[in-house]
């Protein structure tokens, strides 16, 4: 607590044991949310004896691994203390930089949906790890309010762009090149597109067409092309500043459609144009 104290958050996660894993036993899964429970009253003590933290807001994690029960009871428990929001840990793969978290998979959107049928509807609920578009809209769908950079982060450390279409009137640059032939043998997927290809050597665009990132309004994909294939840090920087900015500008997008009722439309339109 005196690392919260240094740093003087705006709101911070309370300690967790978020290690029981998917495979783990009943038991385990079970130690894991005794443990954090334990965390979390340990650390409400202190933030409430604070000076330094008593405009700061602590968060409670849900722990249980992959038991729902487990899951269940945590969340109700952790939703008795007065903590400000709730963070569901976990969940995420801990794999390699091409894994994504797959809301549909091993029961995990089931687990999800147990966990905030416990929690109340007025405090924040964070799901960390790295989701993909589809995946962050089916979250949102089901009640989760925070998300982390992590998709992002990954697709930067693949010499990435995000490309996929953010609003039905954005131009992406995922949808011109996959006008080029096939011996083009571009490195490619449903949201991001690969800036290693040789063809973009002479490619005197942006990355994407409208953009208005800063690695957008000043380079090229050539130059960008150019610097990951040199191994210059700059390649990664540029790419971190556009795919932020286009992440960033995709949530943007689901808030308005939240507030205007076009959510579903936003799904079908995401689902179309990337997910077939």
């Amino acid at each position: 607590m005196s690392v919260q104290e240094a740093f003087k958050p705006d709101w911070y996660q309370a300690l967790c044991d978020s290690d029981a894993g998917k495979v783990g036993s009943r038991k385990r899964a079970h130690k894991s949310v005794e443990r954090t429970l334990a965390y979390l009253d340990r650390c409400l003590e202190k933030h409430k004896e604070s000076e330094v933290l008593r405009h700061s807001c602590i968060f409670g994690s849900i722990e249980g691994g992959s038991v729902a029960e487990e899951r269940e009871l945590s969340a109700k428990e952790t939703a008795k203390r007065p903590v400000a929001g709730f963070v569901l840990e976990g969940l995420d793969t801990n794999g390699p930089l091409d894994s994504v978290l797959p809301l549909c998979e091993n029961g995990k959107k089931e687990i999800i949906q147990s966990i905030l049928n416990e929690l109340p509807d007025e405090k924040p609920r964070i799901l960390h790890g790295p989701l993909d578009p589809a995946n962050i809209l089916a979250a949102v769908e089901l009640g989760i309010d925070i998300f982390d950079s992590t998709y992002a982060f990954l697709v930067t450390e693949r010499n990435a762009a995000l490309t996929f279409c953010v609003s039905p009137d954005t131009e992406s640059m995922a949808s011109n090149v996959g006008k080029l032939q096939d011996s083009c043998n571009l490195q490619r997927n449903l949201y991001e597109t690969s800036l290693t290809d040789k063809i973009f050597k002479d490619d005197f665009r942006p990355l994407v067409v409208g953009c208005q990132c800063y690695t957008c309004t000043n380079h090229t994909r050539a130059y960008v092309h150019h610097l990951v294939n040199v191994g210059e840090l700059l390649g990664k920087t540029l790419l971190m500043l556009h795919n932020l900015y286009h992440f960033l500008r995709f949530f943007e997008v689901i808030q308005l459609a939240l507030e205007e009722g076009t959510f579903e439309k936003l799904q079908n339109m995401i689902a179309t144009r990337h997910c077939n």
